[in-house]
């Protein structure tokens, strides 16, 4: 004759203990604390007690000596939250600073300036990149965001972690910001290079005041699809123009 919760045999007879264990249990936590236990035994919790929590279905495990909770809707949820990035933080932004100065930018030029991810959240997504336009707009636009080793750069190999679409520079001494962004998850505390570049050679743009000379620029051909790796050597500017970067963080 099968006994507890193994199989049934031919001669064997239902009874209440039996069904119990074959069965899932859908009992209060008092009722189920209880009940005459097997391993595997499957318990639904109908209402708190008695170390049980309502809405939740445990499993005896298989030393027979305690109850494992299986886990419920709300903690799935909870888990997802965690592993999908969510849910997201509002946007937070670097602060260049700008004089009245303005030049006319190259077509041939990268301009980056660099900022480091806060840590309030383990990821960050790019979610908008602003530049500030001088007295004469023209040509289109093409921004991004780089991986850099460090603050000036050292290192002349980068790699592209956000790509803005290129805009049509419009809105004379005015800043304008492109929203539609391509951006990596980046991990909170990364420094990154932003950057962009004109199409033409005669639109201009506002310099950003009190920085040094370092390296911040890099000669780049004009592309709408920039390849996700560069290498060319950083050059020595003593022209800073104002990038503004906005990003959302994620736990």
């Amino acid at each position: 004759m099968g006994s507890d919760g193994g199989k049934f045999d031919v001669s064997d007879r239902l009874t209440a203990d039996r069904l119990n264990r074959k069965t899932v249990l859908v009992e209060t936590g008092a009722n189920i604390a209880g009940v005459a236990a097997t391993p595997g035994m499957l318990a639904f919790c109908t209402s708190s007690g008695s170390g049980f929590s309502a809405g939740v279905l445990y499993r005896r495990n298989a030393a027979n000596s305690a109850w494992e909770q299986i886990i419920d809707e709300a903690s799935i949820q909870t888990l997802t939250n965690k592993i999908v990035f969510g849910p997201e933080a509002g946007e937070e932004s670097t602060t260049p600073v700008t004089d009245n100065g303005q030049t006319t930018v190259r077509n041939d030029i990268r301009h980056y300036a660099f900022f480091t991810l806060p840590t309030t959240y383990k990821f960050y997504k790019i979610t908008g990149i602003e530049w500030k336009n001088g007295v004469t707009v023209a040509g289109n636009v093409q921004c991004g965001v780089d991986l850099v080793d460090a603050n000036p750069p050292t290192i002349a190999n980068v790699i592209n972690v956000a790509l803005g679409a290129a805009a049509a520079q419009s809105g004379t001494s005015s800043v304008q910001r492109v929203s539609m962004v391509r951006s990596d998850m980046i991990r909170g505390g990364t420094i990154l290079g932003a950057w962009f570049l004109p199409d033409n050679g005669v639109g201009a743009f506002r310099r950003q005041s009190g920085l040094a000379n370092q390296n911040q620029e890099k000669s780049f051909t004009y592309t709408i699809t920039p390849a996700i790796q560069d290498a060319t050597a950083w050059a020595t500017n003593t022209d800073h123009y104002y990038i503004k970067v906005y990003y959302r963080g994620y736990n």
